[in-house]
């Protein structure tokens, strides 16, 4: 996704911008997010399912790193696309990665 955003520079998309969610969602799609969301305008970058930092912050570290509790997510947003018939999007974003090993 493109409209990466980063509060001290106030970095983020235009509200005009028509995002991959949107996109998605235009073509039918069930959309959904787990993990950092790290973008904004929260409504350029709707979903239909939501775990995010955003949604709640204090489970923003969780909502990241804790794999268990990720797979759990995913398996909630799939168990509530058995009775709908639109294709799926998930995006499932780590941040693992951005831990410090040092």
């Amino acid at each position: 996704m493109y409209g990466l955003e980063h509060g001290v520079h106030h970095f983020q998309s235009f509200e005009g911008v028509h995002s991959l969610p949107m996109i998605l969602h235009d073509a039918g799609y069930r959309t959904g997010i787990i993990g950092k969301k790290h973008v904004a305008p929260m409504d350029v970058y709707p979903f239909d399912y939501s775990k995010t930092e955003i949604d709640d912050p204090s489970m923003s570290l969780q909502y990241g790193r804790n794999i268990t509790l990720i797979k759990e997510l995913a398996q909630d947003f799939l168990s509530g696309c058995k009775n709908d018939s639109r294709p799926i999007f998930l995006y499932n974003f780590y941040t693992l990665a951005l831990i410090e090993t040092t």
